[in-house]
């Protein structure tokens, strides 16, 4: 899939392999909730991450098994394609990943039954990334209603996610450095998307690739991936080294300045003003996060099969 979308894009030897793989999440979601192990094994918090985002991931199913029947229809070229194509990720990326990356780490709170208010303000902030997806749709200039639909998503997706902070608010001081950092990138982020609802400021966000970049990257490398590094070390697959704190930290910072550049410089074009050396500046942060990861594979623990 990685060599075949880089070079082709969407064809038919990548879309071969996503299919593959949707099918395969098909059926492994049928294994997880075929019983109640996973149930039985978590705590209410993490059933519901966990479950939702796999119902997500297999609604994401729809994108790529939408683009064969758009492209025989004449309409590759059309919003609607690319539409389809953004589906797919939304719901890969803001559904599965990162409501699994949540259950990983809800995994570490105390297993306590949910009252009911946060337990519904969980679900909010669960199933609210349904009609989040229309903010993907505004970049095509649609009608007032999707705009209105997008605002809709986006506001409850940023009111659950402050509730859900509110309620869980005790548990702030059980989570790492890296865990705070990825769940402040994660409020930052749902302002970010309830902003752009508003046409002037979508319709110019829109107009800046960098900002898009940003977007993604605040969600790959600000939210997901910290929290994946802190369940690493929480579980015990790295050596605890003073380097290896050093390293965590500095990857947060790195993120900081990294995204800092691409959101920065298009609110500075607005008064004609230019970063120096900006694209090598972007460049040399892509760079520094390869002895970053260099250092966490240096001292991930041996694997010893136990007999």
């Amino acid at each position: 899939m990685l060599a075949s979308f880089s070079l082709q894009g969407y064809k038919l030897v990548s879309i071969g392999f996503s299919t593959l793989f949707v099918l395969v999440t098909f059926r492994f979601t049928y294994l997880v909730f075929k019983g109640d192990l996973l149930k039985d094994r978590v705590n209410e918090t993490v059933y519901k991450l966990i479950r939702g985002g796999l119902i997500l991931l297999c609604l994401s199913a729809l994108g790529p098994f939408a683009l064969g029947p758009l492209a025989a229809c004449g309409l590759k070229n059309t919003t609607y394609y690319q539409d389809a194509i953004y589906f797919y990720l939304h719901f890969q990326m803001n559904g599965f990943m990162l409501l699994a990356a949540l259950g990983l780490l809800a995994s570490t709170l105390p297993a306590t039954p949910l009252p009911g208010s946060a337990g519904r303000w969980l679900m909010l902030f669960i199933y609210s990334t349904i009609p989040l997806y229309f903010i993907f749709t505004l970049w095509g200039n649609p009608g007032t209603g999707l705009w209105l639909l997008a605002g809709i998503g986006s506001g409850l997706n940023l009111l659950s996610w402050l509730a859900v902070c509110i309620n869980f608010k005790r548990s702030w001081s059980c989570f790492s450095f890296l865990e705070k950092a990825a769940l402040i990138a994660l409020t930052i982020k749902c302002v970010f998307q309830t902003s752009i609802c508003i046409p002037i400021i979508g319709e110019w966000t829109f107009l800046n690739r960098n900002l898009i970049i940003g977007y993604i990257h605040l969600l790959t490398l600000g939210i997901i991936m910290p929290l994946l590094i802190g369940q690493f070390n929480r579980n015990g697959f790295f050596n605890v080294v003073k380097t290896l704190v050093v390293a965590s930290r500095t990857y947060i910072f790195l993120v900081v300045g990294y995204l800092g550049l691409l959101f920065t410089q298009p609110l500075l074009t607005v008064f004609n003003v230019a970063i120096p050396y900006y694209q090598n500046l972007l460049f040399l942060c892509s760079v520094l996060f390869l002895p970053i990861g260099w250092l966490l594979l240096r001292y991930l623990k041996k694997y010893r099969p136990t007999t």
